[in-house]
């Protein structure tokens, strides 16, 4: 009888902890591009990409590349105004900046929505104090397809500290 009580009771506590928080769902984010040598800031940012020549001009002219299982073109596809399409969703890079050596990268873990807000986790890799690495400059990017209705973005690392947001 004591399991059901509880039980009962975790289900009530986990509704109301559900109910103070807003409602929160799982989002799709798609990875386009993923490297650790794009062409984009030197600090971390995030960028919406808006057209074929914003995308070439980070990842570089790749014009043969399929990026995932898309080609540019088809990533922005156009009205019968020429104007790009504005329902398939959007394009953004999360770009970590200049990195001096070896080590540095992004991975995408998750996206939830919640209160307006597009949180996306990434796991911010960053090689460990006092480790040889190649001394090379690399510029770790990851560039995700969101749905059409984001408006506020921020993301997180693995410890839950805010990186970027696009306020």
């Amino acid at each position: 009888m004591c399991g059901v009580v509880a039980a009962f009771m975790c289900g009530i506590m986990a509704s109301a902890c559900a109910a103070l928080s807003g409602s929160s769902r799982a989002v799709p984010v798609h990875i386009v591009y993923s490297n650790i040598q794009c062409r984009g800031t030197l600090a971390p940012s995030l960028t919406q990409i808006t057209d074929a020549a914003a995308l070439e001009a980070l990842i570089g002219n790749k014009l043969a590349t399929k990026l995932g299982n898309k080609t540019h073109a088809s990533l922005f596809p156009a009205t019968d105004t020429g104007v790009p399409a504005t329902n398939t969703g959007k394009l953004f890079s999360i770009d970590m900046g200049e990195r001096p050596s070896a080590g540095y990268a992004l991975a995408l873990q998750r996206a939830i929505q919640a209160r307006g807000v597009l949180t996306i986790y990434v796991d911010w890799q960053e090689p460990p104090p006092n480790t040889m690495t190649a001394q090379v400059m690399t510029h770790p990017c990851l560039v995700v397809h969101l749905p059409p209705d984001v408006e506020k973005i921020r993301v997180l690392d693995q410890t839950g500290r805010t990186r970027m947001s696009s306020d």
